[in-house]
């Protein structure tokens, strides 16, 4: 049965197991108002129809308003609204729901309020006493909210925590909180930006910022700066660093941390992570230009320093593997003057592996960087062992290495 504009077949609709309305044409300001499905002339909205399930829905021609009441669910495509009370204005194109409103996002958020008005696209509108839960489980409150494109959402005198609230103690502020004055999140761009931010632990404020930004839950790897490092050391001075994240494609990633010190002037820190089908790839540089030192803290001249660590491994087949361990430094002093991970030698190889049942076979060639003031680079030797083990049905009965 068909609701046209301006007559009502059947005063009042009722249905206790749910009655279904497609608002076809209405959807977009169309003539039409159907049930079940829409009338010709009807034009489907862009991403389909919106459909209405409630226990009574009631149209009233002399105002033009379609009010729906009891477990009230309005779908369109993956959003889904739903509340006690909601009213379909037909001249404005705006819906009105109150009573335990909430609305689902079709990236896993809920958004509860007290007060929801927004267009026929569920898309724009305004939001009284809103409360946000996201996918991870965190969660935000505000005032107020408004909602415009679909995707981007303000909130007014706006709290947020990826804390859950304490089981025993839900009246306790969470670990940490951030409370601002506006917060504006934009799921296309996938970023949650805060203006007059304070930030609380324990609620405790601790600090303030005038603004920041991080992304949205729904973000694994996005590029952008990180939390500056600050520090010193008797060698450096005071130190301070600008780390850069830079998501290169789905499988690989940098993090560039520029640094600047007041002893030993500025350079750079990488460290590089790659993943491919059949393996992986990670290194750690550094580099710069400044004064060296000899094993007893004597300047020797300004040169290039840094270091590298590199490690990488790839299957060659379901038998066969091979990889590589480099480490190498500019100096012996180099890596703890640095802040580094300093041992008392460097170790670079080169190896292939073999598996085979219960036989294991292995070739590898060693490099060694020593970094104590007894070492002798020119002395150190470079080493290629090989090693077979076999057994059969019962432990290793036989193994022998060369070197």
């Amino acid at each position: 049965m068909a609701v046209r504009r301006g007559f009502l077949d059947i005063p009042r609709l009722r249905n206790r197991t749910a009655i279904a309305l497609v608002l076809g044409a209405v959807a977009l300001g169309g003539p039409t108002l159907a049930v079940a499905e829409p009338l010709p002339g009807g034009v489907a909205p862009a991403e389909g129809p919106v459909q209405i399930i409630a226990d009574e829905i009631i149209y009233n021609p002399n105002t033009k308003t379609v009010t729906a009441t009891g477990h009230v669910e309005i779908s369109q495509g993956e959003r889904v609204l739903m509340a006690e009370k909601v009213t379909y204005f037909e001249d404005s194109r705006i819906v009105a729901a109150t009573g335990k409103v909430s609305l689902l996002e079709p990236t896993g958020e809920v958004l509860f309020a007290d007060y929801v008005e927004l267009d026929d696209q569920l898309r724009e509108g305004f939001v009284q006493t809103i409360r946000l839960l996201f996918a991870d489980d965190s969660r935000a409150a505000a005032v107020r909210a408004i909602r415009r494109d679909g995707n981007v959402t303000t909130l007014d005198q706006a709290v947020y925590s990826p804390c859950l609230p304490c089981a025993e103690h839900p009246e306790r502020a969470p670990l940490w909180q951030v409370k601002a004055v506006k917060v504006t999140h934009d799921q296309a761009a996938k970023t949650v930006e805060y203006e007059d931010a304070t930030f609380e632990v324990f609620g405790v404020p601790i600090a303030y910022t005038p603004y920041f930004s991080h992304p949205d839950p729904s973000v694994k790897r996005l590029s952008g700066f990180l939390s500056p490092q600050i520090g010193g050391s008797g060698n450096l001075g005071f130190k301070f660093g600008l780390p850069y994240y830079w998501v290169i494609d789905d499988s690989s990633d940098l993090t560039l941390t520029p640094y600047i010190t007041t002893q030993e002037g500025p350079y750079l820190v990488g460290d590089y992570r790659k993943l491919f089908e059949t393996g992986d790839l990670t290194a750690q540089f550094s580099a710069g230009y400044g004064t060296e030192y000899d094993d007893d803290g004597n300047a020797i001249g300004d040169d290039f320093r840094g270091h590298i660590f590199a490690h990488g491994r790839w299957d060659l087949d379901e038998n066969w593997r091979w990889g590589f361990d480099a480490e190498r430094a500019s100096s012996d002093t180099y890596l703890k003057r640095f802040q580094f991970v300093s041992p008392n030698y460097l170790t670079s190889d080169l190896y292939t592996e073999g598996f085979f049942d219960r036989s294991y076979v292995s070739l590898t060639t060693y490099s060694f960087q020593g970094l104590r003031s007894i070492d002798d680079e020119d002395t150190t030797p470079w080493s290629c062992p090989w090693r077979w083990e076999a057994g059969c049905s019962s432990p290793i009965r036989s193994a022998a290495a060369w070197t």
